[in-house]
């Protein structure tokens, strides 16, 4: 495991039919004062099939929108013990979008990762 600074790490944006769904920074404090977390993963095929089934597409951006920002609020409230996992080039994020948004949100500098090795 690696500590690597907040500032150093990249992430792709969060974007559906090429639209952004990345939640404003009040959007994650709305939801962190409501307590409204999200606790599955987007890779939960029942968060996909609900938020991708709405044949509305700005209803659909919208919810997949909230759904990020439910998602970080519920690591700045909880944190969480998980590292992020970074590619092979240790900047960009293979697993841990949410968590590095939280630590961002947080004002963290420094957050533990570990680097993913593909077998070969």
């Amino acid at each position: 495991m690696v500590k690597k600074k907040v500032s150093e790490l990249k992430r792709w944006h969060w974007g559906q039919d090429n639209v952004s769904c990345e939640p404003s920074d009040d959007e994650i404090r709305i939801a962190v004062q409501a307590r409204d977390f999200e606790r599955r993963a987007f890779q939960d095929a029942a968060v996909e099939a609900e938020l991708m089934g709405e044949q509305d597409l700005q209803k659909r951006h919208d919810r997949i929108r909230q759904y990020h920002a439910r998602r970080i609020a519920y690591f700045v409230e909880h944190g969480w013990f998980d590292p992020i996992v970074l590619f092979e080039d240790e900047f960009w994020i293979k697993e841990g979008s949410h968590r590095l948004r939280a630590a961002k949100y947080r004002c963290m500098e420094k957050v533990d990762c570990v680097i993913f090795t593909p077998r070969r």
